[in-house]
Order: C-alpha cells, then sequence, then structure tokens
C-alpha cells in the first residue's frame, strides 16, 4: 500500500505533496499538503498496542479540547476508524498541521520560563483526564527494566560482542545501584517525553505538545528533568541558569515549589536511563531507536552517560 493511497483513506481532496519529517526515533511522519490543507500522516509500528493508544487519545484528546490547547488531534478514514492498517501490519493516522513553532535547543531566557509554565499546564490538564491513562511502553521511566534488558542483551540475548565498549559499561556499573535508589515520591498522567521538539510555541507561548504517545502514569518531576535535559544541555554540560527558569516557570503555575535535590536525582537519572537505553540498542541485534547514521546510538549513550546535573 503507497503512502498517497494512504492518505487518500483519510481525506478525499487532491493530495498536492507529501514528504518525510523529522528525526523521530520510531514512527514515520510525513507533512501532506493537500487542496483542502495540511496534515501529518504517521506509521506507527504494529508492535504498538493500538488499543492502548486509541484509549489514551479518547481520554487526553477531551481534557485538551476542554482547555484549548492544542495537540495531534486524529481523525478518522473513510471506514469510521482513527487507524489504517497496511499490508505489514502498521498502523497509520493522520490529523491536521498544527500552526505552531518548534524551537531550536538552547532556548531563549524568557521561553525557557515560558517552556516550564506550559509543561505545569499540560500536567494540569492531564490530570483532568476522565480516567487513567495505559503506558503504551509499559517499561518507559522504569531504569530497572532498562537495567535487566541490558544484563539480558550481555548475557547473549542478541548480543553483538565486536559492538561492545568496556569503559561504558564499567561506568554504567558504577553509577546504576544509585540511580536505581531513586524512586519517584508520585504517580500521576504526565507526557512522558517532554523535550523540546515536542513543545509547540506561539507569540513565545507554548500553546501545545504533539507525540502524545507516551501519555502515562509516573513522576511530574522526571517530565520536567526530562524537559530541561532537552532545552538546557549543550555539549553534555547543563546550564543551572536555563534549568532554573524553567522549574521557575514550572513552580508559577503549578502552584509548588520544585525541590532542587529532588530535581537533581530525578535529572540524573533520566539522563542515565538513555544512556542505559542508547548503549543496550548499540550492542544489540534488536533497536529500539533508529540508527540514524552508523555509531550514532553509541555517541548517544557516551552524552548522556557523562551528562549530569553537577
Amino acid at each position: 500500500m503507497k503512502t498517497e493511497e494512504i492518505i487518500h483513506n483519510f481525506i478525499d481532496d487532491a493530495v498536492l505533496s507529501f514528504e518525510p519529517v523529522g528525526e523521530g526515533h520510531i514512527n514515520d511522519t510525513y507533512a501532506v499538503t493537500s487542496a483542502a490543507g495540511k496534515f501529518i500522516c504517521q506509521r506507527v509500528k504494529g508492535t504498538m498496542d493500538a488499543g492502548k493508544l486509541l484509549h489514551n487519545f479518547e481520554l487526553y484528546a477531551e481534557a485538551f479540547r476542554a482547555e484549548g490547547m492544542s495537540f495531534p488531534d486524529w481523525i478518522k478514514n473513510h471506514d469510521g476508524k482513527y487507524f489504517l492498517t497496511d499490508d505489514n501490519g502498521d498502523n497509520w493516522r493522520m490529523y491536521p498541521l498544527i500552526d505552531g513553532d518548534i524551537l531550536c535547543a538552547p532556548p531563549a531566557g524568557g521561553t525557557l520560563y515560558a517552556c516550564g509554565e506550559g509543561l505545569a499546564k499540560m500536567h494540569i490538564i492531564l490530570s483532568k483526564m476522565k480516567g487513567k491513562p495505559e503506558a503504551v511502553y509499559p517499561g518507559l521511566r522504569n531504569l530497572k527494566f532498562f537495567y535487566d534488558e541490558y544484563c539480558k542483551v550481555l548475557s547473549g540475548g542478541g548480543l553483538v560482542e565486536e559492538l561492545r565498549n568496556r569503559e561504558l559499561e564499567a561506568i554504567i556499573e558504577s553509577k546504576v545501584a544509585d540511580m536505581l535508589a531513586v524512586v519517584p515520591a508520585e504517580s500521576a498522567p504526565v507526557h512522558g517525553d517532554p523535550k523540546l521538539s515536542n513543545i509547540l510555541f506561539r507569540g513565545g507561548k507554548v500553546i501545545g505538545f504533539i507525540d502524545m504517545d507516551t501519555v502515562m502514569l509516573g513522576s511530574t518531576l522526571e517530565d520536567l528533568a526530562d524537559c530541561i535535559r532537552s532545552c538546557c544541555v549543550t555539549d553534555g554540560r547543563l546550564d543551572k541558569e536555563a534549568a532554573q527558569r524553567i522549574a521557575d516557570g514550572y513552580a508559577s503555575t503549578i502552584g509548588t515549589a520544585v525541590a532542587p535535590t529532588e530535581l537533581k536525582r530525578a535529572f540524573d537519572k533520566i539522563c542515565f536511563e538513555l544512556a542505559l537505553r542508547y548503549y543496550t540498542d548499540s550492542i544489540s541485534t534488536v533497536g529500539h531507536f533508529k540508527e540514524h547514521y552508523p555509531g550514532y546510538r553509541l555517541e548517544k549513550a557516551r552524552a548522556m552517560i557523562e551528562t549530569t546535573w553537577d
């Protein structure tokens, strides 16, 4: 089934163009221009639970619409369904393109504060969902899960021996016990991947979020730490002043102060978890993240393992 044929299962208008966009780690995304307007068409791997995706979408879509925050608002195809399954078993969906800006890191000072405000507003909106989201990625933000997966690979489960990096493995072992001890004190609905490229701005303010497939029950503090990681780290070094601007914007909107020590620990855990995931993929025959170029995942693992709050 060709991409244009898939698009016409959702819209009847003439397709003027469609082209790949973004560097998503998992899904393939196309920008579609039709006679009726612009859309996003996205392939979702068949291994992802479509039932859970739909369950979560119906929860957060109602909450987001009620509060006027933008999000990928899926449209139904000609069969009245949100997904079209192709010959490979993958699911496709479409939604109107959102008129918003995606910023490059590092964002400007005023934008950093607005970023924190926007993240807090999203958490407040998610807290109003009329039900609990189901984890599409069961291991996400679960460091023990990813460490167990890493150990399985090292024991021979799809290991590519010649790709191992013993120095990196030694660093992982020196840090893992401390990082496993970081346990969130709360569980609330969160985005799960609130990096800068998933935040939409207009006029210096956050107007919405995209890539909502990671919505789950988790730690709002880890969501904040992950947002800071994507906005405030350059060449492996954290800009603490920039991080504080995001934290201040978040606290001003959520209504409670952000504990500095807890935020630091959450930040270090998020970076370590990402390093572990990238490294596991780099030495395994089965990967989660795309290898955008040879050595990409190992490069990301090295950068993340060296990124800490202090």
